[in-house]
């Protein structure tokens, strides 16, 4: 019987799921019969076996002799596993065909899916520190260095979230806020600061902020509030 069920599963290795494989086994060895004759052999309904037996002769594999009963017969094995290496090669060299462009497709999804952040700080080490991370986490980050070229990109782009830096070379990041949330109105907004004074917490919740964060911060803390503010 171990090696009746080795041979199974061959059969399966190539393209029979483990009841058909069962199936045709017996099949070849009771010859021309019904498959309620199958079913008593493995034990399972009448109509398993016959919804079983009918995708086998789709396949070719099995033919059905109209009458009643109805009944059975399969091809022989060397002409099932011409069959079904045929069909296996069909698979093969379609993937052979589309599985670039599926890639590309899964890719172009992944980044639609992800949701876009633009992380503003004049500090280039605090930049890739924060970009990384954020990418390792899922999200799909462009920065800048100032208001400047915040503006230009937010232009060319949409955002789902902004990272603002309260202090900026060329504008203060309050003042950012306001620019940026008129080129997206539905842009969230994080302002990063290392100046944790009430008045600047109030001014930069009254320009629209959603958020704000003081340095130093861990990483994990700043995860937590993007991913509560994209989810509100």
């Amino acid at each position: 019987m171990g090696i009746e069920y080795k041979a199974l599963d061959e059969l399966s290795k190539y393209g029979l799921t483990e009841i058909q494989a069962k199936v045709y086994h017996v099949l070849t060895r009771l010859g021309k019969t019904s498959s309620t004759n199958i079913a008593k052999k493995l034990r399972v309904h009448r109509s398993e076996v016959y919804r079983v037996l009918r995708e086998l002769e789709e396949k070719g594999i099995v033919t059905e002799h109209k009458g009643r009963p109805i009944l059975f017969t399969p091809a022989s094995p060397e002409e099932a596993l011409k069959i079904l290496l045929q069909e296996q090669l069909k698979k093969y060299e379609y993937l052979k065909q589309n599985l670039p462009k599926l890639v590309d497709w899964l890719d172009s999804q992944k980044l639609v899916n992800r949701p876009s952040v633009l992380l503003i700080d004049d500090d280039e080490s605090i930049r890739k520190t924060i970009a990384s991370t954020l990418k390792m986490s899922g999200f799909d980050v462009d920065t800048a260095s100032d208001g400047s070229e915040a503006l230009k990109k937010s232009r060319l782009r949409h955002y789902n979230l902004a990272l603002v830096d309260i202090r900026l070379p060329d504008i203060e990041g309050t003042k950012l806020l306001k620019m940026l949330k008129m080129e997206n109105r539905e842009l969230k907004e994080i302002i990063i600061t290392g100046y944790p004074s009430l008045k600047n917490a109030i001014e930069a919740i009254n320009e629209g902020a959603d958020a704000y964060i003081i340095k130093p911060f861990k990483l994990q803390e700043l995860l937590a509030i993007m991913k509560k503010k994209l989810a509100e």
